[in-house]
């Protein structure tokens, strides 16, 4: 009985994941969209969060140094924790890329932006709906350009969420 609830959970999950990808890359299209979308996805970049944070941190980061550090430490501590469940789970991309070190499953830009938005709304509650909007619109930019499935990008969304509160919460550990 409990493959038979198994087969049809990962039946359903497969199921949604193949219409929410169809809605969201093809619903979407247009040149407006392919241009705001691959920005969106760019501004999730690893290295581009990085290279803003450094600027925040520089410019603006006037509340305590542990708070950088942890801010820090968090990111990388998810980021490994992302790329060793894609090695792991080695889920192929919906336009058919499929290699164990860079797989689908689940989605690092979503993990990124849902950390920074977590982290940041939490030193900075008057821009947590940006931030938030922001992370949302690179999670939705991964769908769009068929670079994932929505699972995954729900799930990279919890993680970096997830790690975001907690490295926050932890900060004076730092």
């Amino acid at each position: 009985m409990r493959i038979f609830v198994e087969v049809i959970l990962a039946f359903s999950l497969w199921s949604a994941d193949s219409s929410g990808l169809k809605i969201i890359s093809e619903g979407l299209h247009s040149p407006i969209s392919d241009f705001v979308f691959k920005t969106l996805t760019q501004s999730g970049d690893g290295k581009t969060v990085l290279f803003g944070s450094m600027v925040y941190w520089s410019f603006w980061g006037y509340c305590e140094g542990s708070a950088m550090r942890s801010y820090v430490v968090g990111l990388g501590a998810t980021s490994l924790f992302v790329q060793a469940t894609k090695y792991v789970t080695n889920r192929a991309r919906p336009d058919g890329q499929n290699t164990r070190t860079n797989s689908s499953f689940p989605s690092g830009h979503a993990t990124t932006a849902f950390y920074v938005a977590s982290f940041y709304s939490s030193l900075h509650p008057e821009y947590k709906v940006p931030l938030y909007l922001w992370a949302t619109g690179v999670s939705i930019s991964r769908v769009y350009l068929r670079r994932h499935w929505p699972s995954d990008i729900i799930v990279g969304a919890i993680i970096g969420y997830a790690g975001g509160k907690l490295f926050y919460k932890i900060r004076e550990k730092f």
